[in-house]
């Protein structure tokens, strides 16, 4: 547990490390216009965290965690050390963050095989929520000491050099521990039973039901993200005219709500409904489209503490959601096959999740503020039907799968 969330809050810096700089990028990369910049550094980068999830879930399931880990931080590594040389390129970016993102996709999807083979079913939820935190505080330690390298470095391309401590302090950390832990408690599968088993798997509409939840979810809530700031911002009538200090200290907060919705949420599943995820999902996507329809609502969208009670409420019901679908596929499907599981689940949404903050920049481009909260709501409402057919089972077999 450990390990995992030191290696993902150290592939979580890496994700953000380069948007603190964006600013100085953009000034010693003549001929590259911003847009490309972004492109370079941010989608490039979330592009391959996709495709590296589902291409690395196999690797997951046949070398073990620690190893991919270690091939991960190799990746991270690399790119870092070659920002002082290639990075005012272009294209030298893009390969950079090509290293980087192939690096983090099966970071970010090795939750599953960890909750699947090292602990008992009714703490891997918690598992989940544990890897968000160690996200969100790989983010947050990103934005504070990228920029503080930078003061001292003088240099943008040193500064994300210097980011190289963080990847080899994480490849000596998992090479200790491949050669302590070996492929965990599972015995190893031949190459029929695994693929039976995936096809198994991608076969049972209950598999695709969870894929749903969470694709509606990153849906949801990364438009969520990306719409509120704006309107809250935006001047009125379009928005709501407040100082963008305000909105930040809002987010601060929703952050800290969306860890102990997760935790709540799965010790409600766990202590108080007998594993039943249903109840809480739909719970998470029906109450999160109640607080996101509250904000358009005039009375509360001009009182700042009932739109902060609306925000702050919508990220705590909201958090129900991912621990308990992804909690879903690492308690009832075979540990053999929890890596490829883990990196299709990451891989698709996050497509999902791109493809919801580009149709939610559409109605901010126009300022459609109001018609982008109904869109949310409708996801949300659509994530809660999805979730109608997340059966509840008792144990592997229920869904015949695996022996």
């Amino acid at each position: 547990m450990v390990t995992m969330f030191i290696m993902t809050t150290i592939a979580s810096i890496f994700l953000i490390a380069p948007a603190p700089l964006l600013g100085e990028m953009m000034k010693t990369m003549p001929g590259v216009s911003p847009g490309q910049v972004v492109m370079a550094t941010m989608t490039v980068f979330n592009i391959l965290v996709f495709v590296s999830a589902i291409l690395g879930g196999p690797l997951l399931d046949k070398f073990g965690v620690a190893k991919v880990y270690m091939g991960g931080m190799i990746l991270l590594t690399i790119g870092a050390l070659l920002a002082p040389f290639i990075s005012t390129s272009f294209w030298g970016m893009i390969f950079i963050r090509i290293l980087q993102g192939a690096g983090t996709g099966p970071i970010m999807a090795s939750v599953l095989p960890v909750a699947a083979i090292y602990f008992p079913p009714k703490q891997r939820s918690i598992l989940i929520v544990i890897q968000g935190i160690a996200t969100s505080i790989g983010i947050m330690v990103g934005r504070i000491i990228v920029p503080g390298i930078y003061q001292t470095t003088g240099n943008w391309q040193t500064a994300l050099a210097w980011l190289a401590l963080f990847s080899i302090l994480g490849l000596v950390i998992s090479f200790t521990v491949a050669l302590k832990s070996g492929q965990g408690v599972r015995a190893p599968e031949t190459i029929a039973a695994f693929m039976e088993n995936i096809k198994l798997s991608l076969i049972r509409p209950v598999t695709w039901v969870v894929i749903g939840c969470l694709a509606m979810y990153n849906w949801m809530y990364q438009a969520f993200n990306t719409i509120i700031p704006s309107y809250a911002i935006a001047y009125s009538p379009a928005g709501l005219g407040y100082d963008p200090e305000t909105i930040g200290s809002l987010a601060s907060g929703a952050g800290l709500l969306l860890i102990c919705g997760g935790i709540i949420g799965a010790i409600i599943t766990e202590k108080f409904i007998k594993g039943n995820a249903q109840p809480v999902v739909m719970a998470g996507f029906v109450l999160a489209a109640i607080f996101i329809f509250l904000i358009k609502v005039p009375a509360i969208a001009s009182n700042h503490k009932m739109l902060q009670i609306s925000i702050y409420s919508m990220a705590f019901f909201s958090a129900f959601i991912q621990p308990q679908a992804f909690g879903y596929m690492a308690k009832y499907y075979p540990k053999g096959i929890a890596g490829t599981l883990g990196g299709l689940i990451v891989g698709i949404s996050s497509i999902i999740s791109l493809a919801g903050t580009a149709a939610v920049s559409v109605f901010i481009y126009t300022s459609r503020y109001q018609a982008a909260i109904n869109f949310l709501v409708a996801v949300a409402l659509l994530g809660a039907i999805i979730a109608l057919f997340l059966k509840h089972v008792n144990e592997e077999r229920d869904i015949g799968i695996g022996s």
